[in-house]
């Protein structure tokens, strides 16, 4: 098996490359075909992220390691979300969909980031 920071570099280009079908969506089809194609690589990655930061934190801090993960994690949600639904508002239903693009440039850029202090 791959290291970490490789299957977590790995995971972090499978997230952005399959975010950018949601561009070519013409239906409802398409769109869920392309939601589920980019959410297939969201759960494996997050898996190692986790295991990352049980490899790198202290077994005595692995707790708060973990929460800040999550907590990060839910902040882009909601940033997430909230950008999405001004865009939709502003421009229309498909401007929504660059932000998912701009997540997938920022989970790349963190990976790569990841990859090339941990490797």
């Amino acid at each position: 098996m791959p290291p970490l920071p490789r299957l977590f570099l790995y995971g972090g280009v499978a997230t952005a490359v399959t975010t950018l079908p949601l561009l070519w969506a013409t239906d409802i089809l398409g769109l869920s075909l392309a939601v589920f194609v980019a959410g297939l690589f969201f759960a494996p990655s997050l898996i190692v992220a986790m295991a990352l930061v049980e490899r790198i934190v202290p077994p005595a801090k692995l707790t708060e390691g973990l929460t800040w993960l999550v907590t990060g994690l839910s902040i882009g949600v909601a940033i997430g979300a909230a950008s999405s639904g001004w865009l939709v508002d502003a421009f229309g239903a498909r401007s929504g969909f660059w932000v998912a693009i701009a997540a997938g440039a920022v989970v790349l850029g963190s990976a790569v980031q990841s990859f090339r202090h941990l490797k």
